[in-house]
C-alpha cells in the first residue's frame, strides 16, 4: 500500500469497533522513512487508545523515533524486518508488556529493552548475531524471573547458555508449585536442590526445542492430564512413583539419565507421555488387579470408544461425548439415569461414582443415533444373527466383552502378561463347549453324500468302507474337536478372532474328508455300471442310519453309524 492507502486503512479502523489495535503487517513496506514517520503521526491522532501495533514482515531497517509517542501502547511487533538497533524512544513505552524482535538482523541485544520496565514477554528469537545478554539485563531477568518471559529459539549456545540459570529458576519455582500434589515440603526442598546441583545441560526434544532440568519436569507434569475421576489417584500414584526413581537415583549421573528418559517422551503430541505414564500404572496393575481392575477397564472401554468411533463425533467437546458413553457402558447407575441416552441392564461388578452423562448434552443431530448401537454391540449380548439382545426395552451387558476389551488394551499397551489367565481360562472352556455344535452345521454336507454311497456298496466294501475312512478319519476330526481348538488357541491372543480362524480351518478339513466320500461314490457308481452290463444281481443291503438325536441341533453328538 502506498501513503494514502494506509492512511484511509488507519480511518476505517477509526471508525470501527476496535480502535485499540492497528496492524500494518505487510502493508508497509513500500514507505519511504518520511512516509513511516507520518504514518506513525497520523495512527496517534487517529487512535489515541492504541494499545497493540503490529509493523511485522514489512522490510524495515531502522524504526524512527517516533515510535515513543503511543504512551498507552501494551504490544508491538516488529519481527520479520531487517532491524539492526531499536530507537532510544522506545523506553518512553512505559506501559509496553509484550515485544517481539524475533527473525531480524541485530548484532548485539537491544539495550534500549532495559529502559522497558514493565515488559512480561520478550522474543529475541532467531537473532543468531546476539551472542551475549548484557549482564545489566540478566539482573532484571533475576529479579522478575516470575513475571518476565523471553523466548530464545535459533538462539547463539552463548545466548542458551546464559539465559540457561534464569529459566531454570523460573521452571523450578513452578515446579515447587506442582510438587505439592505429590510430596512433603522436605522432599520438594530436596526435588529442587538436586535439580540446582546438575549440570547446566539442555535436552534436545522431538519437537527440536531446548529444555532445561526444570523444564523437562514441568512440562511432564503439565502433560499428565488428571482429571476428576477415581483414577486420578493411580495417576497421581505412577507419576510419584517416576519421581521416587529420580529422587532416590544415587547419583548425579544416574539422575540425568532419568531426566533424558522423561525428554525424550516430550515431543508434540500428549500420546508419548501417556503411554509412559500407563506403562507405570500395569505395573501397580500387576500387584492389585482386584482393586485396579475398574480403573483399567475404564481406560480400555474409553480408548475402544475412541479409537474406533472418533473421527464420526464432531470435534466440539469430543472427550466429554466419549466420557458420556463410557458411563453408560460401566455405571450401574445409568441405567436410570434420565440424561443417559444409551440404555443398558446387567450387573458390571461394580460401580464408578465420578462418571457423568453430562457428555449427552453435547451430540447434535444424528450423531449419537450413528454410533449408539456398534457402540453398544462392543460390550452388550447379540445373539447368532449379530443382533443386540434387549431386557424391557434395554441392551443387556456381556461381562465376557468387557474382558475382552481389557485384554486387547493390555495387548496393545504390550503387556500381554497382565491378561487374566483365570477369565482366559474361562472363556476357553466356554469356546469349547460351542465348537461340536458349531461344527454340526457343516455335517449334513457328508451325511448327504454317504447316503448316496450306501445304495451302490455291497456289504464287504461298506464295512471297509466304514471301518477304514469314515468312522476311523471322520470319528478323530470329530472327537478330536475340543482337544486341537484348546491346542490351537493356546497360541492366540485373541480368542475370538482364533475360534473363527479354527472353525474354518476344520471347515477345509470336512471339506477334503468330503472329497474322499465323493470319490468313494464315483467309484461305487462305476462297479455298480459295470455289474448291471454283465446282469451281476446287486447284494441286498440293509442301509445304515445316523442316529442324530430328535430335537434341537445344538445337544446333538457326532453321528454313529450302525449297519
Amino acid at each position: 500500500m502506498n501513503l494514502l492507502q494506509i492512511k484511509d486503512y488507519i480511518d476505517n479502523v477509526a471508525l470501527s469497533k476496535n480502535t485499540k489495535e492497528l496492524r500494518l503487517r505487510g502493508i508497509a513496506a513500500d514507505l519511504t522513512q518520511e512516509e513511516l514517520i507520518e504514518v506513525l503521526n497520523y495512527a496517534n491522532a487517529k487512535l489515541p487508545k492504541l494499545t497493540s501495533l503490529d509493523l511485522s514482515g514489512n522490510k524495515l531497517t531502522k524504526i524512527p523515533e517516533e515510535i515513543g509517542i503511543f504512551k498507552e501502547l501494551k504490544t508491538l511487533a516488529l519481527y520479520n524486518n531487517n532491524l539492526k538497533e531499536l530507537p532510544k524512544d522506545i523506553g518512553f513505552l512505559k506501559k509496553l508488556t509484550g515485544l517481539n524482535i524475533s527473525s531480524n538482523n541485530f548484532e548485539v541485544f537491544p539495550p534500549e529493552i532495559g529502559l522497558l520496565n514493565n515488559l512480561k514477554d520478550i522474543s529475541i528469537s532467531k537473532n543468531p548475531g546476539i551472542e551475549n545478554i548484557p549482564t545489566e539485563f540478566l539482573e532484571i531477568l533475576e529479579e522478575n524471573y516470575q513475571t518476565i518471559n523471553i523466548e530464545h529459539n535459533a538462539s547463539s549456545d552463548q545466548v542458551n547458555t546464559q539465559l540457561y540459570l534464569y529459566e531454570n529458576k523460573k521452571a523450578l519455582d513452578k515446579l515447587s508449585q506442582t510438587l505439592q500434589d505429590y510430596y512433603e515440603r522436605e522432599d520438594i526442598e530436596k526435588i529442587l536442590a538436586s535439580l540446582e546441583r546438575l549440570d547446566q545441560d539442555f535436552y534436545k526434544t522431538e519437537d527440536l526445542e531446548l529444555r532445561t532440568n526444570g523444564q523437562v519436569l514441568n512440562e511432564f507434569l503439565s502433560r499428565v492430564k488428571l482429571g476428576k475421576d477415581e483414577i486420578t489417584k493411580y495417576k497421581k500414584k505412577a507419576i510419584k512413583n517416576i519421581l521416587d526413581e529420580f529422587i532416590e537415583a544415587d547419583n548425579e549421573s544416574t539422575q540425568k539419565t532419568e531426566l533424558a528418559t522423561l525428554a525424550i517422551q516430550l515431543g508434540n503430541c500428549i500420546k508419548p507421555i501417556t503411554k509412559f505414564v500407563n506403562n507405570k500404572l500395569f505395573d501397580f496393575y500387576e500387584d492389585n488387579k482386584e482393586e485396579l481392575k475398574p480403573f483399567m477397564l475404564q481406560m480400555a472401554v474409553e480408548d475402544k470408544i475412541s479409537e474406533l468411533f472418533g473421527n464420526r463425533l464432531k470435534f466440539y467437546e469430543k472427550i466429554e461425548k466419549v466420557q458420556a458413553l463410557v458411563y453408560s457402558i460401566l455405571s450401574n447407575e445409568a441405567e436410570n439415569d434420565p440424561k443417559n441416552k444409551l440404555r443398558i441392564t446387567g450387573d458390571r461388578g461394580f460401580s464408578f461414582t465420578s462418571l457423568s452423562s453430562d457428555g449427552y448434552d453435547n451430540f447434535v443431530g444424528r450423531e449419537f443415533n450413528g454410533i449408539s448401537k456398534p457402540v453398544a454391540k462392543l460390550f452388550c449380548k447379540t445373539n447368532r444373527f449379530g443382533w443386540l439382545k434387549t431386557r424391557k426395552g434395554r441392551y443387556i451387558i456381556d461381562i465376557n466383552k468387557m474382558d475382552k476389551v481389557l485384554n486387547d488394551f493390555l495387548i496393545k499397551n504390550e503387556r500381554p502378561e497382565l491378561i487374566n489367565k483365570d477369565a482366559r481360562a474361562i472363556r476357553i472352556e466356554e469356546l469349547k463347549g460351542r465348537i461340536t455344535n458349531d461344527m454340526n452345521l457343516e455335517i449334513p454336507v457328508i451325511e448327504n453324500k454317504y447316503d448316496v454311497v450306501l445304495s451302490y456298496f455291497d456289504n464287504e466294501t461298506l464295512t471297509k468302507f466304514e471301518n477304514e475312512t469314515f468312522n476311523k478319519e471322520f470319528g478323530k476330526i470329530y472327537d478330536e474337536l475340543p482337544n486341537d481348538l484348546e491346542k490351537f488357541l493356546s497360541k492366540k491372543e485373541d480368542l475370538d478372532v482364533g475360534y473363527n480362524e479354527f472353525k474354518e480351518h476344520k471347515k477345509q478339513v470336512l471339506e477334503t474328508f468330503a472329497g474322499k466320500v465323493q470319490k468313494a461314490e464315483n467309484n461305487a457308481k462305476q462297479k455298480h455300471s459295470l455289474s448291471s452290463l454283465t446282469h451281476i444281481p446287486k447284494p441286498s443291503v440293509s442301509k445304515p442310519n445316523f442316529q442324530r438325536k430328535k430335537g434341537n441341533r445344538n445337544n446333538s453328538k457326532r453321528p454313529s453309524l450302525s449297519s
